[in-house]
């Protein structure tokens, strides 16, 4: 099981209707025996042996990991404890569930693939481990008739994400004819842009019932449709596809039709003005360029003022919070947020043992399980913004390393493969400021953006060192 009781023997609640259980009869010869299950696997923190005929000690027992088999091509760390956990639990989190596809969670009656779960996730997988032949197969399983559900558009967002992060153009041309149609689909049925069906924020802090679950969905769905328009518009683009334009103009009317539907211009904020209803569309960049001021500080002031420095945020607000809380110089208020010792927050689930990302941000509920990938989604900004690398050029062929500084940082090393090699960020405090070094294969180059400083080239193959004094 995932959990312990009170009474200190296991708690299978999280299981639901699956008894997770093996029996083995030893043969009695006296010879070491060893079983190891071939047509079942149990994702677990805790294992109760009983039956044993002889005394059982810790040394006679190992435990497998079990998940494909992905190559890290990422090596990361920081000198934040917390930091390090969140990204180790996002890591063992997602190899839980990645076996012959992403499973819902590794441990109940719901191991069936979820398209929702997985699309939060997939840039910290393919930040993580080299994900381009698992996802090419998962591209392979999905159905792929249309429906009219933003939510699970994993013929438009994942090629998309694959050709950003290996530069194969190969995955677009696989999916693009899936996409017009799921895209034109959704089109038909919702000519106005606004999608009303769907899970929306999924399982943000909610009061422990099944409608509980969904949160704000029609705006979240309907932001949702501009980013896979604005995915769809790229991909045409980039292919040569007579559509693009007229893609492109829908996708700048569904953009206008957001905002007229759901901005409060007496607040500054979109919908019931939640966290999520502020993030998504910063994060999409959907607010008009005039407005992002306004919005961006009535964030700020949700999070400090109403909220008390909690993230009040679902799956997919979760997934973009860190993004855009960077983007905004907030970093410091984004590890506040995250490191919450009282629900909700990731150092809540910590203080209670957790070594994988839960389901929910409470301990327990109607559904919860404990080992859930979809919450990985909030690791990306660490490599994106914390060591600050993003590819400008699919495959990493061009980059932008825009690191920020939390105050509660001292270091932080990130080693990144790519197909045209090995990049290496860091970044320490010193006695006398903050030393970044940028070290670039032969044929990558950038841009290196730090605070206060005028942007510098980063030349391929070289190794590029700058200094911010405390000044």
């Amino acid at each position: 099981s995932e959990i312990l009781g009170k009474n200190g023997r296991l708690d299978p609640w999280t299981n639901r209707g699956i008894g997770s259980t093996d029996e083995f009869i030893l043969a009695g010869t006296g010879k070491v025996e060893e079983y190891t299950p071939r047509f079942t696997y149990h994702g677990f923190q805790y294992a109760e042996i009983s039956g044993y005929p002889g005394e059982l000690t810790a040394d006679d027992l190992e435990s497998l990991a079990i998940h494909a088999d992905l190559r890290p091509t990422s090596r990361f760390s920081c000198s934040n404890p917390f930091l390090m956990k969140l990204h180790n639990a996002a890591n063992w989190s997602m190899l839980s569930n990645f076996v012959s596809y992403p499973t819902d969670c590794c441990m109940r009656d719901e191991r069936t693939p979820c398209q929702m779960d997985s699309i939060v996730y997939e840039d910290t997988a393919c930040q993580f481990f080299d994900m381009r032949t698992y996802y090419e197969k998962w591209l392979t399983d999905f159905p792929k008739e249309a429906r009219n559900n933003p939510d699970s558009a994993q013929q438009t967002i994942l090629p998309s994400r694959l050709y950003r992060y290996y530069g194969e153009k190969k995955y677009l041309e696989w999916c693009y004819d899936y996409a017009k149609v799921y895209v034109d689909q959704m089109l038909q049925t919702n000519p106005d842009y606004i999608f009303t069906a769907g899970y929306g924020d999924w399982c943000a802090p909610n009061n422990n019932t099944w409608e509980g679950f969904f949160n704000d969905v029609e705006v979240v769905n309907s932001a949702l449709f501009c980013k896979i328009m604005r995915q769809l518009v790229d991909s045409a683009e980039k292919l040569g596809m007579p559509d693009a334009a007229a893609y492109r103009a829908k996708y700048e009317e569904a953009k206008a039709a957001f905002h007229m539907r759901f901005f409060n211009p007496a607040t500054n904020t979109y919908g019931d003005g939640s966290q999520v209803n502020e993030v998504l569309p910063l994060a999409f960049d959907i607010v008009p360029a005039e407005k992002r001021e306004a919005v961006a500080k009535a964030l700020i002031d949700r999070i400090r003022n109403t909220d008390k420095g909690h993230i009040d945020t679902g799956i997919f607000g979760t997934r973009y919070i860190g993004d855009v809380l960077c983007d905004l110089g907030q970093v410091d208020l984004l590890i506040e947020m995250f490191a919450q010792k009282d629900c909700p927050g990731f150092g809540y689930m910590f203080e209670q043992g957790a070594t994988t990302l839960w389901e929910q941000w409470t301990f327990s509920g109607i559904m919860n399980s404990h080992n859930h990938a979809m919450m990985s989604g909030a690791a990306s900004w660490l490599y994106t913004h914390l060591a600050g690398l993003q590819p400008t050029k699919a495959g990493y062929e061009e980059i932008l390393v825009k690191p920020c500084f939390p105050k509660s940082v001292d270091n932080v090393s990130l080693e990144r493969d790519t197909p045209f090699g090995t990049i290496a960020v860091k970044w320490q405090r010193t006695a006398h400021g903050i030393e970044v070094t940028v070290i670039t294969p032969k044929n990558v180059g950038g841009t290196l953006s730090l605070p206060g400083e005028t942007d510098r080239k980063l030349l391929p193959g070289k190794t590029t060192e700058v200094e911010l004094s405390n000044k």
